[in-house]
């Protein structure tokens, strides 16, 4: 699955399957401390390699399509 984001009227398509919590904030346009939040709280899987957290673009999608307010 492609994923495509407007940045500046600029169109970037991001095909990268795991994020840092540094890029996983830039990926969704928030913090790193709500990125680390939302994984302490459970509702944002993660693996953790030594002090570096990793993030599934997948479940960054899941969890924004979960707050998505109709």
């Amino acid at each position: 699955m492609r994923v495509t984001r407007k940045i500046n009227a600029e169109v970037r398509v991001v095909e990268q399957e795991w994020f840092t919590r540094k890029g996983a904030a830039a990926y969704i346009g928030c913090t790193v401390s709500y990125i680390k939040d939302k994984n302490l709280s459970g509702e944002l899987p993660y693996v953790k390699d030594g002090k570096l957290a990793f993030i599934r673009r997948r479940d960054l999608d899941r969890m924004l399509e979960s707050k998505r307010v109709y």
